[in-house]
């Protein structure tokens, strides 16, 4: 029989006395526990299974949150919706060992002492931060005009009709360098 849990933590001490040695934890967490200076959680479902495996701690988890981001364009916030999956796999150890020149290797993972309570709740707010777009954008299409404008005031080379700028030489080489390509290719 699986076990649900209500708290989102659980050590693998405690894994090991359940039937099954399986826990699962329901997300369902009020709105702000993971929040985040750059996020905030509206709400949160899914839930997380963790299996004590003979030395192997396996967490798995689906997740779907419905949150508030601040659009990297427009500077203003706006909703968005993730659904992910995640498995982490952790090894139970009498004692940490840290090896003098450690070699990551897929049989490598991170280390948890046998009455070290596993915080679920953090590694679900490190798994929505890893699933965030890394641009931030309300829409493909967003504008912001305000900074449009501050930019093109600040830098005198966007305008194209500014006349009154010197041609830098190299580049006005280039231009008849291409210039005479185009002609010759018109004979």
């Amino acid at each position: 029989m699986t076990q649900h849990y209500e708290k989102l933590a659980i050590a693998p001490s405690a894994l090991s006395r359940l039937p099954q040695k399986t826990a699962v934890f329901d997300l369902c967490v009020p709105p702000g526990v993971f929040d985040d200076p750059d996020m905030s959680v509206h709400q949160i479902s899914g839930e997380v299974r963790v299996e004590l495996q003979a030395r192997l701690l396996r967490c798995r988890g689906k997740v779907d949150v419905t949150l508030q981001l601040l659009c990297d364009r427009t500077l203003q916030p706006f909703d968005t919706t993730l659904a992910f999956s995640f498995e982490e796999i952790m090894e139970v150890v009498p004692e940490y060992t840290y090896l003098e020149e450690a070699e990551l290797t897929d049989d490598s993972h991170e280390q948890i002492l046998p009455e070290e309570e596993l915080d679920l709740q953090e590694l679900v707010r490190q798994y929505i931060i890893l699933n965030l777009p890394a641009q931030k954008l309300s829409s493909e299409t967003c504008y912001n005009e305000h900074l449009a404008n501050v930019n093109q005031e600040s830098n005198p080379d966007s305008n194209p009709d500014s006349d009154s700028l010197p041609i830098d030489p190299a580049w006005e080489s280039i231009r008849q360098a291409v210039q005479s390509w185009e002609v010759d290719k018109s004979k």
